[in-house]
């Protein structure tokens, strides 16, 4: 089963996302607040896939036209916001996450669930989170 999710733009970069406020510390600046407030409401009418533990992926796809941000500045906001929307499961359990440019207007993000079994045995899972990924139902 693979959720398509819709977000209008893309986060601000990671240099525009945080400012820095003492030695090491930062804070969620203005423009990465409206972002993330932005995301929330576009989110809170989209179904998700659940928030229970389990191995998942996410193909997205960023508006290239106008971007001038490294697609590496977008894959932390990105899943931090569809976790705590309850869209996905904990992005601890991410295993695969591809992220490319492409000639759209919005930001296009497909999620899918992964195979416990394999990624268990990769990540090198142990029996009790296994237990947990299985008793799950998403």
């Amino acid at each position: 089963m693979i959720k398509r999710f819709v977000i209008s733009r893309p986060p601000p970069s990671v240099n525009a996302m945080y400012v820095p406020i003492a030695k090491g510390r930062s804070i969620v600046s203005k423009d990465g607040r409206a972002w993330k407030e932005l995301v929330a409401l576009e989110l809170m009418t989209q179904p998700g896939i659940g928030s229970g533990p389990a191995y998942w992926r996410a193909d997205v796809l960023i508006p290239g036209i106008g971007t001038r941000s490294d697609l590496t500045n977008y894959e932390k906001a990105l899943t931090d916001c569809l976790v705590k929307a309850g869209k996905t499961p904990d992005d601890r359990y991410l295993v695969d996450f591809r992220i490319r440019f492409a000639v759209i207007d919005h930001v296009s993000v497909a999620v899918q669930i992964e195979d416990t079994d394999h990624w268990a045995i990769v990540r090198g899972a142990s029996k009790s989170t296994i237990k947990k990924l299985k008793g799950k139902k998403l």
